[in-house]
């Protein structure tokens, strides 16, 4: 019984009522129910006019033009190995250190003006032929491997500089003229090979001169010792302070003596001012 006096106002009765309502569960149509039962059965539910569901394909990854078919990788990787190698071994280029004298210098066949230092480092490339005026003086380095002093009147092939790990032998070769050759650091277990129409020299760590002359080659040693012969099968050992002068005409010996008196002070201030460039240990 309530104990409120007051009469109870319309919306208060039509929420009463609504909630009410909310406890009654609406009766269930029989002809529905059976209708469903048999659209569960038959597979039917939601009508004949229903969409069917919707299928969607599963992607396929897209073709790779650039594949390359397995039996090729292993030759593809060997060769980018290769190429890698051969990269990471090659020597330090020739740089040009210093140059004199006017005119122009001729590299393989071109003309080169001595004045112009970048223009002769593009040109002297190994294998390069050089031919230098009887006024001129080329000095090159190879990082710290080696450094040679061309003289005026040289005539020559440009060496290629030793590799890191292999290919640590490389010639040069020389018509006329004059090589003083300083070798540097990492020159150790590499060998320089000189050859002249009279001489084969064989270079493999130390300071020289080699001189090519008409009638025959000089061979001056200022540090270490060089192998020197007619050709690779006859080279024998010249000492630091001696030289051999090899000739040109077959059959007259050559000549071992000391070193030419004005070679001791060119290889000499020659080493001295390579030596920052090629880290050559005192």
């Amino acid at each position: 019984m309530s104990t409120n006096d007051e009469p109870e106002t319309d919306d208060a009765r039509r929420a009463r009522e609504a909630l009410a309502a909310l406890g009654r569960a609406p009766a269930a149509d029989p002809a529905f129910r059976a209708r469903l039962r048999r659209e569960f059965a038959s597979g039917a539910v939601g009508g004949t006019d229903a969409a069917p569901p919707r299928v969607l394909p599963f992607p396929q990854p897209r073709r790779n033009v650039m594949h390359v078919p397995r039996w090729l990788a292993l030759p593809v990787a060997a060769a980018l190995l290769a190429v890698s190698a051969l990269a990471f071994n090659a020597g330090a280029p020739w740089r040009v250190v210093r140059v004199s004298g006017a005119g122009s210098a001729t590299v393989d066949g071109h003309a080169v003006p001595l004045s112009d230092a970048a223009a002769m480092e593009a040109a002297l490339r190994p294998g390069a032929r050089v031919r230098l005026p009887d006024d001129a003086q080329l000095e090159v380095a190879a990082g710290r491997s080696m450094a040679i002093q061309m003289t005026g009147g040289t005539d020559a092939v440009v060496p290629a500089v030793p590799g890191r790990w292999f290919g640590r032998s490389v010639r040069g070769t020389m018509a006329a003229g004059e090589w003083r050759i300083t070798t540097g650091a990492d020159f150790p277990g590499s060998r320089l090979e000189v050859v002249t129409p009279a001489a084969h020299v064989e270079v493999s760590g130390t300071t020289l001169a080699v001189i090519c002359q008409p009638q025959g080659t000089c061979v001056c040693v200022y540090e270490g010792h060089v192998l020197v012969g007619r050709d690779a099968s006859d080279l024998h050992t010249v000492l630091a302070g001696r030289r051999r002068y090899t000739y040109v005409a077959p059959g007259k010996p050559a000549l071992d003596d000391a070193m030419l008196p004005v070679e001791v002070p060119a290889l000499g201030s020659f080493c001295e001012t390579a030596r920052p460039l090629t880290k050559r240990p005192r």
